[in-house]
């Protein structure tokens, strides 16, 4: 499993599982919000995911956090569960779970002709990430 942390105030705790990716706890410091850094932490998370095979990027969000739900939403992601999450000292905190696939294409490498004639062969397929 890959983990990782920020340093600063802006940043993401992160996961990576066989088949998904998991982040949690974007944050980005109140004084910089609006300036798109958390939209870029988003997608520089996808292009690792991408990068490293993953077919779906993950994360869970307040759902009480409107602006939160809107960007994710803006950046493809689906709400596939919905839950409380118990916690003491409250009556529950409304949690969506978020899921973005993330587009793999399969490449293939162009056809080379051999020196006999008519015949050609292909190279291997390359995994590449999607936009």
């Amino acid at each position: 499993m890959l983990e990782g942390r920020s340093s600063g105030r802006d940043g993401a705790v992160f996961s990576g599982k066989l088949t998904r990716f998991t982040f949690f706890r974007l944050s980005v410091d109140p004084s910089r919000q609006g300036r798109g850094i958390g939209r870029s932490i988003i997608r520089w998370l996808e292009a690792w995911a991408a990068q490293n095979g993953k077919a779906a990027l993950t994360c869970r969000v307040r759902m009480e956090m409107e602006a939160n739900m809107r960007l994710y939403r803006s950046e493809g992601f689906v709400v596939t569960q919905e839950e409380i999450v118990q916690r003491e000292g409250t009556t529950g905190i409304p949690t969506a779970h978020m899921r973005k696939t993330i587009l793999l294409r399969i490449c293939e490498k162009p056809s080379v002709t051999s020196k006999k004639k008519g015949h050609s062969r292909r190279g291997n397929a390359q995994l590449f990430g999607g936009d």
